[in-house]
């Protein structure tokens, strides 16, 4: 009973992909890793998403967030979020975490807790262009 509450809502997200063509897949890097060359916490964030068409896309993160010194708490966290693009071609984003979900290892302040955390997110964004790149 679990997998099929589990698989129908996945199966009604992702009936999009399996009709019709115009689908984009893509793939970025968040820049804040530059920031571990100089600070005590490395944040490091890789993405693989689906554009389902112009209004809409299905994003899958996976984030780190560690610190430098040995044996510090380590987050790691991954999720599916959806992406919505209002009609007017101004770049604004509104994004919404479906299942988002961290794990939290070497937690040195309290062994008792589940190290495993549910996470919700609602975030706005700004897409912009440089030379032919998207931003």
């Amino acid at each position: 009973m679990r997998i099929l509450m589990i698989l129908i809502p996945l199966f009604i997200i992702c009936s999009p992909l399996f009709g019709g063509a115009g689908h984009t897949l893509f793939c970025s890097v968040d820049s804040s890793l530059i920031d571990a060359l100089w600070e005590e916490t490395v944040l490091a964030r890789v993405e693989v998403g689906l554009s389902l068409d112009d209004q809409f896309a299905l994003r899958l993160p996976i984030g780190l967030a560690a610190e430098r010194e040995r044996g510090g708490p380590i987050l790691l966290e991954s999720g599916l979020f959806l992406d919505y693009y209002p009609p007017f071609d101004y770049g604004l984003h509104l994004t919404v975490s479906l299942i988002q979900v961290g794990f939290l290892f070497n937690d040195w302040y309290d062994d008792e807790e589940d190290s495993l955390t549910f996470l919700n997110e609602i975030a706005f964004g700004w897409t912009f262009t440089l030379q032919g790149i998207a931003c």
